[in-house]
């Protein structure tokens, strides 16, 4: 359970319930940022053999006009398995690698 509730003072206060022991406690902040974490898989590496990671274990994407190129050919990467980001990037990198993808199999005529 948590819950943020503003003060006339324009301070909000932070309600969260300790899961050790199962007590509610409160807290005033005159600012809080709320934010979730993200942590890359750095074992998709050793499912896709020499695929690169940059140092935080995100999929490398290859220095070139398209952000959805890797290091292996026919390989391509989308949204946050390259790094943090936000929806409307994740949705245009869906696209351009979906549209990559496609590009690729035409021309190993895996595709017609």
């Amino acid at each position: 359970m948590a819950r943020l509730d503003e003060k006339e003072n324009g301070n909000v206060v932070v309600r969260v319930e300790n899961f050790e022991t199962g007590e509610i406690e409160e807290e005033e902040y005159d600012m809080v940022v709320l934010a979730i974490g993200l942590m890359a898989n750095p074992e998709i590496a050793g499912v896709i053999e020499g695929l690169e990671l940059d140092p935080f274990s995100f999929v490398m994407q290859k220095k070139s006009a398209n952000p959805a190129e890797t290091n292996i050919s026919g390989v391509f990467v989308a949204g946050c398995a390259a790094g943090p980001k936000d929806i409307p990037d994740t949705i245009a990198e869906a696209n351009a690698a979906a549209s990559q993808c496609m590009a690729y199999l035409a021309a190993q005529e895996v595709v017609q």
